[in-house]
Formats: C-alpha cells, sequence, structure tokens
C-alpha cells in the first residue's frame, strides 16, 4: 500500500496531509490570518508558515500514527500560488524527502485540488470548473493509464478576468472567446483541444 506525504502552502493556509491507497489518514492545518480589512503579503505568510510548518508536520504523522519509515513518496505544492509560501513548503518537503530518503513529487496546486475532489467524491472522469481567481480553468480528464494523465484544458481565465474586472459569466466568456480559443465550432457546438 502507498503512503504519500503532501505539503500544501501556495497561499495563507499550510496544510499537510497523509494518504494511504486513496485514504486520508491525516490532514492538519494552519491559516494565516490577518486584520479584517488587509490582505496577507507573501513574506508575512511565508514568515507565518516557517514557524507552524514543523509542527503540523508532527501533528498530520501523529495523526496518522506513522512513523518517516512508513512514508514511500513525498509530494509538495509546486505552483501556481505565491512565491513566498511556495518556497519556504517546497525546501521543508526536500529536506524531509532527503533526510528520510523518499523520492519527491512536484504538483500542480489546480491539479492537486481537482484530485483529491475526485478522491473524496468517487467521481470518474469529471469536467470540472476550478474557480480560483487568476488559476481559473474548466478542466476534464480525458484518460487516466497509470502516472500520466492527459488534460483537456477548456478555457483559461486569467487574461478575461482582467479585461473583466466587474465580473461575468463563464457561459458569456465561453460564447464570447469560445473561437479564438479553438473550442468553438462553426455550429456553436463546444469541443476541446487537448494538452498533454
Amino acid at each position: 500500500m502507498t503512503v504519500v506525504i503532501g505539503f500544501e502552502g501556495s497561499a495563507n493556509k499550510i496544510g499537510i496531509g497523509i494518504i494511504r491507497d486513496g485514504e486520508v489518514l491525516s490532514n492538519p492545518r494552519r491559516t494565516y490570518i490577518t486584520p479584517p480589512g488587509q490582505g496577507f503579503m507573501p513574506s508575512d505568510t511565508a514568515r507565518h508558515h516557517r514557524a507552524v510548518i514543523l509542527t503540523v508536520l508532527k501533528e498530520a504523522l501523529e495523526q496518522a500514527e506513522l512513523k518517516p519509515a512508513d512514508i514511500d513518496c513525498v509530494a509538495y505544492t509546486k505552483g501556481p500560488g505565491m512565491g513566498a509560501p511556495l518556497v519556504t513548503v517546497a525546501i521543508v518537503a526536500r529536506t524531509v524527502a532527503q533526510l528520510w530518503g523518499k523520492p519527491l513529487l512536484g504538483v500542480n496546486h489546480c491539479i492537486g485540488h481537482i484530485e483529491m475532489g475526485r478522491l473524496i467524491t468517487k467521481a470518474n472522469n469529471p469536467t470540472v470548473l476550478y474557480v480560483s481567481g487568476g488559476n481559473t480553468q474548466c478542466l476534464e480528464n480525458l484518460e487516466a493509464d497509470g502516472n500520466k494523465e492527459t488534460w483537456d484544458i477548456y478555457f483559461f481565465a486569467l487574461a478575461i478576468i482582467r479585461t473583466y474586472p466587474q465580473g461575468i459569466s463563464f457561459r458569456f466568456i465561453l460564447g464570447r472567446y469560445g473561437n479564438d480559443l479553438g473550442t468553438v465550432d462553426e455550429n456553436g457546438s463546444y469541443y476541446s483541444k487537448t494538452f498533454a
């Protein structure tokens, strides 16, 4: 049975989860909270993560009732996210992997959310609208063959969100920009391009 420990700290929340063959064994988290009306700065967020990450790591192992020798792989959020918090988490994950003699796996933040959703819901081949500010995407898993997955990307919204900061519907964007993205045929039907 494969046991993976994953480090996530791409924004103001830091978490370390342990999964064994699809079962979540532990998932302790801490959140950096600023005073009302203030956003969180990357350097302050990274400082918070540095202050709590070893405590969260200890909690993850204790809650899962595992030792480092029981872990098969160390995973971490590689991006997208805030630079300083990502670096903090990557350094700790790399150090842990080296100290424990385990392979290290960088994970795309967006795909990580989607895969966790698939794991929890047991959804088979879902089409997902992932809404997260500049990371907004509509994704569909076309094929899963072992370790390689191909994702069908219908839409990446960063440039369009900047064009319409007041907010517009996803359906409007597909209708307006689908032809430019290669996702709407001459009859107005949606289709997709695949990027591996």
